[in-house]
């Protein structure tokens, strides 16, 4: 009918005595941290001990205990009551005063700490808590050096989390911030490593704090010093979302046999364009990759160059992102001034690129990776690059211009340069829009 007994009435009247016993202890050591320490350490071992039993004897106090306690600071641990989500079993870094590790000796009362909260191991949600909170104290202040002493630790607990947990990276990095030599937080993405000698610094790089390894910034999201470098001198191009880019381009290609086609579709453009000389350059040397941006390394290889000597407007560029943006059928296959017909060269690359004067005026680069397999900063919506500053991209990656023909072929006045590098078995194996016959290629 509802009725307790006595003896249940004396347990639960004991269970929130001892409660309450808890969380008095706990506001007098806030109100007086200098209470003995061996005295606090004794009565909470004790409390402990009383709350395990309950929960061991009585599973169904889970809930009281847990809404209870969870958001209390009661784990008693370094001289200090602590949150028990700032408390964990196993943890071998010392970040204290922000993530502790369990005091052995309590280890006994397993199952009332697992219920208030206590985990094995800090998960990736609480070190960027930690983070967030030196942000939100140091933001725009060089971190004290105490604070220096604990960012690496927690940096390196970060990277642990993420690889037992499987994940290759942050699922959103903007929520990370690091030091950088200066000491200054900073977003990882703005971040890069001092890791290449030979390239020159920009007065725009921030670089990573020394204490942090170069291992544990990679995982965290800082990229490369080549990456930051090249970064800065580009601009993303955008294909649109109305399917994937390689699906269009798959789609596109059925429209074209492999034979003399993509030959044809690239004079029709040339001619378009106003072009009066076309010369088509088979390259088949091996170019050094010593000092080429990140990801170039595939893309070194035997290649189709052709020329024309007529530049690319804003217009044609805006030919190349819209490619088969338009309805099915005969729409698709229109050949047009660097519209759709360009995507015949699918059939012998996967990453094809060109350099031009745009408008006659300023040289740029761009490049197109619809596999987004092979440039760094590529997405499924924006599958393609506009490299700007070319005389920089020179001086820095003079290895990358062996293949661009620079010795041969003078860019300085009107034309266009497309290198169409010949897909290999691995990329045929890997890309999504057509397999070909790379054979071809040996």
């Amino acid at each position: 009918m509802g009725l307790r007994t006595r003896e249940d009435i004396n347990d639960m009247t004991l269970l929130q005595t001892v409660t309450e016993q808890l969380l008095i202890i706990v506001n007098e050591h806030s109100k007086n941290p200098e209470l003995n320490v061996d005295f606090v350490q004794t009565i909470c071992d004790h409390i402990y001990k009383h709350l395990n039993n309950c929960l061991n004897s009585k599973p169904d106090l889970k809930q009281f205990i847990q809404s209870t306690f969870s958001e209390r600071r009661i784990v008693w641990v370094e001289h200090r009551f602590e949150f028990p989500s700032r408390v964990a079993f196993n943890h071998e870094y010392n970040c204290q005063p922000h993530l502790f590790r369990l005091q052995s000796h309590l280890s006994k009362h397993r199952l009332f700490f697992e219920v208030v909260g206590v985990k094995d191991n800090f998960d990736v949600t609480d070190i960027l808590a930690v983070f967030e909170e030196i942000l939100i104290s140091y933001g725009g202040k060089e971190l004290p050096s105490d604070t220096m002493d604990i960012v690496p630790r927690l940096a390196q607990l970060l990277r642990d989390a993420l690889v037992n947990t499987g994940q290759n990276s942050l699922q959103d990095d903007r929520k990370l911030y690091l030091p950088d030599r200066h000491r200054y937080l900073q977003p990882v993405s703005l971040l890069c490593l001092d890791d290449c000698d030979w390239l020159s610094e920009s007065d725009t790089m921030k670089f990573v704090h020394d204490s942090i390894s170069p291992a544990v910034a990679r995982k965290l999201g800082v990229s490369s010093k080549r990456k930051c470098d090249f970064d800065e001198m580009c601009d993303s191009i955008p294909f649109g979302q109305h399917e994937r880019l390689t699906t269009r381009i798959k789609r596109l290609l059925e429209g074209y046999t492999f034979d003399s086609s993509v030959f044809k579709e690239l004079i029709q453009n040339a001619d378009d364009a106003g072009a009066t000389e076309i010369k088509f350059i088979k390259d088949f040397r091996h170019h050094k990759t010593d000092k080429i941006p990140v990801g170039w390394e595939n893309l070194q290889g035997p290649a189709l160059c052709v020329f024309n000597n007529k530049s690319f407007t804003s217009a044609d560029m805006e030919g190349i992102k819209n490619v088969g943006l338009g309805s099915k059928g005969q729409d698709l296959l229109k050949t047009g001034k660097y519209g759709v017909g360009f995507n015949a060269v699918y059939h012998i690359t996967d990453v094809p690129s060109f350099w031009t004067r745009e408008d006659d005026k300023e040289e740029v680069i761009c490049v197109f990776d619809p596999n987004c397999r092979y440039l760094p900063n590529i997405s499924l919506s924006n599958p393609g690059s506009k490299i700007k500053n070319i005389s920089r991209l020179q001086q820095n990656y003079p290895d990358m211009f062996g293949g661009y023909l620079a010795k041969c072929i003078d860019m300085t006045k009107s034309g266009t340069l497309f290198r169409l590098p010949l897909r290999t078995s691995l990329m045929a194996s890997q890309s999504e829009s057509k397999t070909l016959l790379w054979k071809l290629v040996n």
